[in-house]
């Protein structure tokens, strides 16, 4: 018998990572209680419940207790492999909290070409693709909300504020779960409500496509992740201060027959992550556990950290 030589073939499934970048703004008065954290794997925005304040003589810091839920949500996505690993890290961050408070929160995981996404509240996300006439929105996440800018949220308090209350909080198995098929040179951008609540979905898109006109025929450059989130966020600061803006926020409270004209005034917090060729990306890193960025309580910026180390 006559045998023909076959090619050798390549099984190996080609995979995606995230090349991230963030910026926070606080509000004008106030605590910053925004948290993030972002890496080549995985990120997440929490938007800790500013009215927890008067209760802060029983312990209760929203600020914190977003800020933990970041940190153990972090730690939880890279200790772990699986299909669920967002919503199973958030549903640990909220098992394993020791603070007392209350917030949104989305996480989110990439393995190989998909994007595992939890989400609770009014916190979100937006899938973009990039296309000849400019980047096209593929999906955005939907407001959780039990009634007007009462989002669902994820609280621990103590018994001694709830005892006998009849109260029922919501959970982390609450969240909307959502499945993002992507491709390398899709763009994710996770925010908390400071930025929807004063931008329309066609101005952030509109935004997104000036920084990115910026940087064409820069081969093999892309635009630096950080740079989006940046003029995302003040673009959404400059626009909380306008009294006169239709915002979205403004849109929002006349359809529930209230007057709130103009910007809203709070934290901004946009994580923008490129998908990129996960082998491309680890030339030159040996360490993937050392990877993640936290946003601090201290600081309005990002910062590297060594949680899992």
């Amino acid at each position: 018998p006559v045998v023909t030589p076959v090619e050798p073939v390549n099984l190996k499934v080609e995979s995606f990572c995230f090349e991230a970048g963030a910026h926070r703004l606080s509000k004008p008065s106030g605590r910053c209680e925004d948290a993030f954290f972002f890496s080549s794997k995985a990120a997440g925005v929490a938007d800790g419940v500013g009215q927890m304040e008067q209760f802060s003589e029983y312990g209760v810091d929203a600020a914190k207790y977003a800020d933990e839920l970041m940190q153990l949500s972090a730690k939880f996505v890279h200790e772990s492999s699986g299909t669920r690993r967002a919503l199973m890290a958030m549903m640990a961050a909220e098992q394993n909290a020791t603070t007392f408070g209350a917030s949104t929160a989305l996480v989110m995981a990439i393995d190989g070409k998909i994007v595992q996404v939890a989400n609770l509240g009014d916190s979100g996300f937006m899938h973009l693709r990039p296309r000849a006439w400019g980047m096209e929105i593929l999906q955005t996440s939907r407001e959780q909300t039990h009634g007007w800018n009462c989002p669902y949220q994820l609280t621990r308090v103590p018994e001694a504020l709830f005892k006998d209350s009849g109260i029922s909080f919501d959970s982390a198995s609450d969240c909307e779960k959502y499945e993002l098929k992507v491709e390398q040179g899709d763009l994710l951008l996770l925010f908390t409500d400071g930025l929807t609540d004063n931008l329309h979905w066609h101005e952030v898109l509109r935004k997104v496509d000036e920084v990115v006109e910026r940087y064409e025929g820069q081969k093999g450059r892309i635009v630096p992740p950080e740079e989006l989130a940046q003029v995302l966020a003040k673009t959404a600061e400059e626009r909380s201060h306008d009294t006169k803006a239709n915002t979205p926020f403004a849109q929002s409270a006349r359809r529930n027959r209230l007057h709130f004209p103009g910007g809203k005034e709070d934290d901004i917090t946009v994580v923008a992550a490129w998908i990129t060729n996960e082998a491309d990306a680890q030339e030159g890193h040996t360490d993937e556990t050392m990877d993640v960025t936290m946003g601090t309580l201290e600081k309005a910026s990002a910062r590297k950290t060594c949680v899992l180390s």
